[in-house]
């Protein structure tokens, strides 16, 4: 399926209006809940990256001839984000295996399931 780019900044901007909570809305922890605020310090600063993206995005034609500089820290922006990504995917992925290997291993008890057959 193809997707036009018209169509593609319709869906990232429908997505930042969706998520505009994130940075409109004021952060409050309860005094008795330890709280890290790293995530939502992120996810405020990807809210400002992806308004921003767009915008540069509607301001430079296809045959801009931009200067060297510029186009090495867009480059920079695009490999940074996608390493955070990836980290994160690879550590979302890696915790979900562990899950699944805990409930494997509970199901299957501490003798790796070996008693299973002496009750059949």
């Amino acid at each position: 399926m193809k997707i036009t780019m018209t169509r593609l900044k319709e869906i990232i901007q429908e997505e930042l209006e969706m998520h505009s909570d994130v940075d409109s809305e004021p952060h409050t922890c309860g005094s008795d809940i330890e709280s890290d605020d790293e995530g939502y310090m992120t996810k405020s600063q990807l809210y400002k990256i992806g308004n921003y993206a767009l915008e540069l995005h509607d301001m430079i034609n296809d045959y801009d001839d931009l200067p060297e500089w510029m186009q090495s820290k867009v480059s920079q922006m695009a490999g940074m984000i996608g390493d955070v990504k990836h980290a994160l995917e690879y550590d979302q992925e890696s915790e979900e295996l562990h899950q699944d290997e805990e409930v494997y291993d509970s199901y299957m008890g501490e003798d790796g399931g070996e008693s299973m057959g002496e009750d059949y």
